[in-house]
């Protein structure tokens, strides 16, 4: 194992819709004899996923106030206005149920290791649904955390039947 070998599985871990159900397998993959080097890889899958709620959470709060701030300008206000309308108006039909268990729900959906449910998409869901702050980056950590032990026990499995 080299440094490439670790810097590949970060970058994987970070690329949306891949994440840790790209980068876990891949691990496995570049490493299956070596479990120390796989170790390694696998850390860095790990990592690398952790990392994107809380750097793109505040993000997408700064991109949104922005981009509401400039509502009146006469190339960004229909863009902005429009976002308003569309996010504006999913937030307001949340249920109930949603804004209680929105939390767990959303740890649920990043939990599930299927293209699309990961970091990314909950990080994406948790702010157009409103779901603020850090239980919201805990239960998207948790999610991926979750995914995680899942396909490494999968892939564990797997490698084990496979000569």
């Amino acid at each position: 194992m080299n440094p490439h070998e670790v810097f590949l599985i970060l970058i994987v871990s970070l690329a949306p819709f891949i994440e840790v159900r790209g980068s876990v397998p891949l691990a496995y993959v570049m490493e299956p004899t070596d479990g120390a080097a796989r170790v390694t890889l696998l850390a860095a899958a790990l990592v690398g996923n952790l990392i994107i709620a809380p750097v793109v959470m505040p993000l997408l709060d700064r991109l949104e106030a922005l981009l509401l701030k400039m509502k009146g300008t006469p190339v960004i206000g229909p863009v902005a206005r429009l976002y308003e309308w569309a996010v504006g108006g999913v937030r307001k039909r949340i249920p109930e149920y949603v804004r209680r268990y929105g939390h767990l729900g959303l740890a649920l959906f990043v939990a599930v290791p299927l293209p699309g449910s990961g970091a990314w998409s909950g990080t994406l869901i948790a702010h157009v649904l409103g779901i603020k702050g850090g239980k919201a980056v805990v239960a998207i950590e948790v999610g991926v955390i979750a995914a995680f032990a899942l396909l490494v026990i999968a892939m564990e499995g797997i490698f084990s039947v496979i000569p």
